[in-house]
């Protein structure tokens, strides 16, 4: 979003998108514990339901 600011304020990066590899890993990190925790929840849901039959 910076370069593209400082393009459009007249002033070029030098490049069109900066890839910022700690941004990145933090939201791949985050987006692996959100589906971690749904699988989690859907295997407790289902561990107390089995409960419930036995």
């Amino acid at each position: 979003m910076v370069p593209a600011l400082q393009r459009a304020l007249g002033s070029g990066p030098g490049y069109w998108i900066a890839f910022d590899v700690s941004g990145l890993v933090l939201g791949a990190l985050g987006l692996s514990l959100t589906v971690i925790a749904r699988v989690l929840g859907r295997a407790a849901v289902l561990q107390a339901e089995l409960d419930e039959i036995f």
